[in-house]
């Protein structure tokens, strides 16, 4: 996977979709690389696959099911990236009949 901002490889970890060029510096509790891009793997409590990431990071649309709100109610709706924001957002447009299941 490539990253939407330079072009650089997509890494994964336990919590992070992230781009090789981003290094996060503990101490300082900043980005200390020449690329800012990294996602939370996991959204509303559900952890996201390499193959999903993928596809929301081609711009896919992904219908999920089971999330969980805070309060611990579950539901579905559709995922996709917002690659400027880096973050996973979900798609309240219900006419998108192009969403994917997994």
């Amino acid at each position: 996977m490539k990253c939407p901002n330079c072009e650089g490889t997509i890494i994964e970890n336990n919590k992070w979709f992230e781009c090789e060029n981003h290094h996060y510096d503990k101490e300082s509790k900043s980005n200390t690389g020449s690329c800012d891009f990294a996602v939370y793997r996991e959204v509303a409590g559900k952890k996201l696959s390499s193959k999903t990431f993928q596809k929301l990071l081609g711009g896919e649309v992904i219908f999920v099911e089971g999330l969980k709100r805070k309060n611990g109610e579950e539901f579905d709706t559709k995922l996709k990236l917002d690659a400027e924001e880096h973050k996973i957002v979900f798609v309240k447009d219900s006419d998108d009949d192009d969403a994917e299941e997994f």
